[in-house]
């Protein structure tokens, strides 16, 4: 797992993400290529702060929701 806080290469979701909350903000939480998942979301007084979670295989979904839910500190 890696957290980048700023912009990444371009990708497509390979599915629908749904909706998940991180730090108390709206995040999609989906899959891209290759089995790697992904969970972004923005921060900051004008929500420009992006962050990643990118998760590398092997993980599966619930592993990404509850890491996606554990992460801690005020937006």
């Amino acid at each position: 797992m890696v957290m980048i806080r700023g912009a990444l290469p371009p990708q497509r979701w390979t599915a629908a993400p749904e909706h998940v909350l991180v730090r108390g903000v709206d995040a999609a939480l989906g899959p891209l290529q290759d089995g790697v998942w992904a969970v972004a979301w923005f921060e900051g007084p004008d929500a420009c702060d992006e962050y990643s979670l990118i998760f590398y295989p092997p993980v599966d979904l619930d592993e990404v929701r509850t890491v996606a839910k554990s992460v801690s500190g005020a937006a």
